[in-house]
């Protein structure tokens, strides 16, 4: 029989390489430090390393260490395709496939077109609510116009009225060789 001793000894305990950093610069000495490789020199900071190998590496990580043989990788090369497709910013094999994570890894890899193509969806939506609110005031311009157009035409009717009334009769022993419209208002 196994003691418990030995129980404890085969343990494997399986450490995220994101919290192993963060630990091994917090001074926990059970930790060993990782040597800084070429690719993550210019981080320089251990969240922002921590950071950058959360997610991706550490599935990968979990994927080729997991208890159940048949759901690690089939192969070293499998593993290390899944490692270079990391770098590449593809999806990986070793992270659960869904919608966030594929638009999450295509955003990454198209920064400049993502931008870009909102950039120019706000600018149409801007546009539209531009043109919808200018449409608008010139509807409003045009009905104002029509009041207008209206207002002129009745009072354009009610001058010619007025002015045909007036006999030229009672007028003509006046003999006025003009008439204006002030003679004309001043006798009715």
């Amino acid at each position: 029989m196994i003691s418990e001793h030995e129980i404890e000894r085969f343990k494997v305990i399986v450490v995220l390489p994101s919290e192993r950093v963060r630990k091994t610069e917090t001074g926990d000495s059970s930790f060993i430090e990782i040597p800084e490789g070429k690719s993550l020199k210019h981080i320089k900071d251990s969240n922002k390393l921590s950071h950058y190998l959360k997610g991706d590496l550490d599935n990968i990580v979990l994927k080729a260490m997991h208890k159940d043989p048949s759901r690690r990788y089939g192969s070293v090369e499998q593993f290390s395709e899944d490692i270079k497709i990391h770098l590449i910013g593809l999806p990986v094999i070793a992270q659960k496939d869904t919608t966030g994570y594929r638009l999450s890894k295509f955003i990454q890899r198209h920064k400049v077109g993502f931008v870009s193509s909102i950039v120019f969806l706000l600018f149409m939506i801007v546009s539209i609510i531009a043109i919808a609110w200018q449409a608008n005031v010139a509807s409003n311009e045009r009905d104002n116009a029509k009041i207008e157009a209206d207002k002129f035409e009745r009072v354009n009717k009610f001058l010619q009225n007025m002015l045909s009334s007036v006999d030229l009769k009672d007028l003509n022993h006046l003999r006025v060789e003009r008439i204006s419209v002030r003679f004309v208002f001043r006798n009715i």
